[in-house]
């Protein structure tokens, strides 16, 4: 038998632990199964089962406690007496997922194009109430359920639900969308950035504030970025000093009405504290030359 007391899914770096008891009339043969990079387990407890050995018995003690934690995303599955009794998918990266006005919010942003730029699981959380009567479906085209791409769904959106998939670096973009109610979500990019850059602002010398990228070790203030369409730019906007300022891009300087807002993804995370990201998209531009700037702020 098996006791364990586990959320929906599992998350990095935090310790999980199950109880597996043996029935006073049976012994059990039982063998661990994970895609993810498990750690704090006894491996001389764990038992893989071959094909000759499928139909043996192993002794387990009447009771045995594991605990474990994943450092890499993926699935753990526990096998007691070759059926599956555990399986638990293990996100890399997780998205809180809620509804409001029948649009979705990612991480309390309203229905974003959002970046990433690595390979691995993602998982969309759903088990807030709000989207009740909305199940997140993933393809290649919004809205479109007839380009799907592989994902798994697991419970009832509004209660317990997830949707949780594999994104390899620089596939096709995916859309997120309601197959309940139409014009919902909007583009998940998994892309490598062909430039990356990380700004902080800083006083020239003659006691300005000015963008300055880090590069190298050494500071350059208003570095000369030459933006060239079929690119993707990635920024680091983490630094504190970057908060008063929001970084943008437009076709003339210091002017926000020329702001390229389409071709701009602002992250999950504030500017100015930690992760927080911007990318600039020029992928499919074919416009006016581009140049950053602060909007509220001139000659930065």
């Amino acid at each position: 038998d098996i006791c364990f007391n586990m959320p929906a899914y599992l998350q990095l770096n935090t310790d999980y632990s199950y109880n597996v008891i043996k029935n006073v009339n049976s012994d059990l043969s039982y063998n661990i199964d994970s895609s993810a990079n498990l750690v704090g387990i006894d491996i001389s407890n764990v038992i893989t089962l071959t094909d000759t050995e499928i139909n043996s018995i192993y002794v387990l003690p009447s009771t045995t406690v594991y605990s474990f934690s994943a450092t890499t995303g993926g699935t753990f599955i526990l096998n007691i007496d070759n059926r599956v009794k555990l399986y638990k998918d293990i996100p890399d990266v997780i998205y809180t997922v809620t509804v409001s006005n029948n649009v979705f919010y990612i991480n309390g942003k309203e229905n974003p194009k959002f970046y990433e730029s690595q390979s691995g699981f993602y998982l969309f959380d759903q088990s807030d109430s709000s989207n009740i009567g909305n199940q997140m479906n993933l393809s290649t085209v919004a809205d479109n359920v007839l380009y799907n791409i592989d994902f798994y769904t697991y419970g009832t959106p509004g209660i317990d639900g997830y949707v949780f998939f594999y994104y390899e670096i620089d596939s096709d973009p995916v859309y997120y969308f309601s197959i309940n109610t139409q014009n919902m979500g909007n583009a998940f990019i998994n892309i490598t950035p062909n430039e990356t850059y990380t700004f902080s602002t800083r006083q020239n010398i003659l006691n300005d504030t000015v963008y300055s990228s880090f590069e190298n070790g050494s500071y350059y203030n208003q570095p000369l970025i030459s933006f060239q369409s079929n690119q993707v730019y990635r920024f680091y906007v983490s630094h504190s000093s970057n908060a008063d300022y929001r970084l943008t891009f437009g076709t003339t300087i210091d002017d926000v009405s020329s702001e390229l807002s389409n071709n701009i993804a602002y992250g999950f995370y504030d500017i100015g504290t930690a992760n927080s990201t911007i990318y600039l998209d020029l992928k499919d531009y074919a416009g006016s030359p581009v140049y950053y700037f602060a909007d509220g702020s001139s000659n930065m």
